[in-house]
């Protein structure tokens, strides 16, 4: 979520709620009605800036709808200025699995685990992230079909985002470099063995 001023973060995590909706039928001899169950969803709640917040889902089952809302008691700004909505709540769907393909690959780094990488649709906004693992492996799996840059950089202080530096105090900016100006992801194939090699100025 996007937000247009920062707010008080605490509250909005706690007040985030993410849910798998199930339509359940109840039906009599004279009367049908249809039940919608909530299926709490178990993630990650945090920040990326002062007014990105992000939910990380530990996992999102394809052809399901989903509903996620924040209680207007629990979103404030800064202030402590609270939503004067009665209602924030929003739904959305997520496609089958047939429309994927994945990405597997190694980071080649004397770190790498410090190598954040991400895999940027040329159409859509949705960033797909990760790190690879303490041997450089890392796959995207499932990958919606597309056209990707890729990209990453060196998260030297593990902080799990991207330090631009500063000139008071001076303080240098994490290494940042391209992999990949266009990668091409079809749906139920796996591109393998993409090799990502990290300069050792980047990652000493």
């Amino acid at each position: 979520f996007s937000l247009s001023e920062p707010v008080r973060q605490p509250l909005l995590i706690e007040g985030f709620s993410l849910s798998r909706l199930e339509v359940k039928l109840d039906s009599t001899d004279t009367l049908r009605s249809f039940d919608t169950l909530r299926h709490p969803i178990v993630g990650a709640a945090l920040f990326a800036s002062p007014m990105a917040f992000r939910f990380l889902p530990d996992s999102l089952p394809g052809e399901q709808r989903f509903e996620w809302r924040i209680d207007p008691k629990k979103f404030a700004d800064a202030a402590g200025n609270y939503s004067t909505d009665s209602t924030l709540w929003g739904r959305f769907s997520t496609p089958g699995r047939e429309t994927f393909g994945s990405l597997s690959g190694k980071v080649t780094a004397r770190k790498p685990r410090q190598v954040h990488l991400t895999a940027a649709p040329r159409q859509g906004e949705k960033k797909f992230e990760l790190s690879p693992d303490k041997n450089g492996y890392f796959k995207i799996d499932p990958l919606p079909e597309g056209i990707y840059r890729f990209f990453g950089f060196v998260d030297a202080n593990e902080n799990h985002k991207f330090d631009r530096g500063a000139l008071h105090p001076f303080k240098f900016s994490e290494g940042w470099f391209p992999a990949a100006d266009s990668l091409t992801v079809r749906a139920r194939w796996e591109v393998e063995d993409f090799s990502v090699p990290v300069d050792t100025l980047l990652c000493p």
